[in-house]
Parts: C-alpha cells; structure tokens; sequence
C-alpha cells in the first residue's frame, strides 16, 4: 500500500468521510450509497465502497482508499481525527507454487513492511497464522498481523495468474480503542462488505 498522498482528482475521487461524535457513534443510515472502483489496465478487479470513503490512491495495481473518522478526545473533549485504510495491491504469483508457499515466500518482497511481519508469521506469532477463506469464488489466505501496535488482516487471493492482496486494519485493535464500540463495529462490518464485493473478472 502506498503512502496516503492527496488525490489527483478523477470521477473515483468522492468526498471525505462524514464526522461522528462519540455521543452520536452510529450515524450510519442502511441506505448508505456505495460506489464501485474498476481496475484497468491488465487488472481485472472491481470492488465496492462506501461514498463516505476517499480514494487516495486509485492506481488499479496499488489501490488505497482512506476512511477519516471524528471522534472526542478523552482529555480535553475536543474532536480529533483518526483514519482507517483499506488497499488493494496487485503482485505476480508463480504458477509452480501453492498460494501458501506464495504467501510465505513472495509476500516478504513486496515493501519493507511485509519482510518485518513475515518474520513473526513463521515464527506462528498470528492469530491464526493462516485463515482458508474464499473471495470472489477462489480459495483464499486471511492473514492477522500485528506491526507497529497495530492490527492488519492481509488477504491473498490468485485467479491462477494474478495475485491479489486485499488489507486493512483491524478496528478492534488497540490502536482504536478510543473509538466508541459502535464505531468500531461498524468499520469491521464494512470491510468486510468490501471484501464480500470484490470480484474478479475473466482474463481474455
């Protein structure tokens, strides 16, 4: 996942998440609208999000979409803000090898970030260290990590050519315990809607 950088501006672009106190910590109709991103160029994903969420990458390879969240600070009481991320990021998957031995091996040569978790992944310090799951139809890894006090699930799919990593941070992590329950509830409701909505297309 990239950095957050601000958006070039493009008809993906939506605007930032709407404020919610901690006295008002569900302000989240049913009806809420969502959007769908599409990749291109060789990509052939689409994947569903909330309008109150901002892509701040929309690279099809690279995907970040940033949800920015009020909440009060339990000193003072004034507002702050945090942000939860949600990504999509595209690499190559051998065809001789199993998408767990891709995970184990391959995962670590993304960025930086995934050769520090990888250690604690064979070192089975996850909960649990592999997941089986299916997204858009094809067998699938969950992953929970912790990096930086911090919480991530990182889910590998492949349509045999391709593969994918969806991630997200975990709102029930500690790092958002200031949130309201609600609040946090309804972070993990939503990635996992947007993980339910991701779909491959056919490759020609």
């Amino acid at each position: 996942m990239k950095p957050l950088a601000e958006h070039a501006g493009d008809s993906s672009a939506q605007p930032a998440a709407q404020p919610a106190s901690q006295s008002d910590s569900a302000p989240w109709p049913r009806t809420e609208v969502w959007k769908t991103f599409t990749g291109s160029h060789g990509w052939n994903y689409t994947i569903k999000y909330p309008s109150t969420a901002e892509i701040v990458s929309d690279d099809p390879a690279d995907l970040t979409i940033e949800f920015v969240q009020w909440y009060a600070d339990t000193v003072d009481g004034k507002r702050q803000t945090t942000s939860l991320l949600f990504g999509v990021s595209v690499g190559g998957k051998p065809e001789n090898l199993s998408l767990k031995q891709w995970v184990l091996k391959y995962a670590p040569e993304h960025s930086e970030y995934e050769k520090e978790w990888v250690l604690e992944l064979t070192r089975k310090h996850l909960d649990p260290p592999f997941e089986d799951i299916t997204v858009a139809g094809y067998p699938a890894y969950r992953v929970k990590i912790l990096h930086g006090g911090m919480g991530w699930y990182h889910i590998y799919v492949t349509d045999g050519k391709v593969g994918y990593i969806l991630d997200f941070q975990d709102p029930q992590s500690s790092h958002y315990q200031f949130l309201p329950v609600e609040v946090r509830n309804h972070y993990s409701e939503v990635f996992q809607q947007m993980l339910e909505s991701f779909e491959l297309k056919a490759r020609h």
